[in-house]
């Protein structure tokens, strides 16, 4: 079986959600009573979870027109 690496994207993005649901359990059960500084927590996990979703969009965007202009130059070489 193989091993699933992750990389920085990755990890930011599970860090980020991490933050953001751990921090709601915890205001719900109102263990959390925190000065407005500390309550903008999950709004940094947000940003996080965004910039790493953005990052890896971008990356899927590269990856699907790589492969397409793979197939369009094997139907030209297969015209040939």
């Amino acid at each position: 079986m193989e091993k699933k690496r992750y990389n920085l994207w990755d990890l930011l993005f599970l860090i980020g959600t991490l933050a953001i649901l751990i921090w709601a359990l915890l205001k719900s059960l109102r263990i959390i009573n925190t000065p407005i500084f500390i309550e903008m927590i999950p709004y940094y996990g947000l940003g996080l979870v965004f910039l790493s979703a953005y990052k890896k969009w971008i990356k899927f965007e590269l990856i699907i027109s790589n492969t397409f202009r793979k197939v369009n130059q094997l139907k030209k070489d297969l015209k040939n």
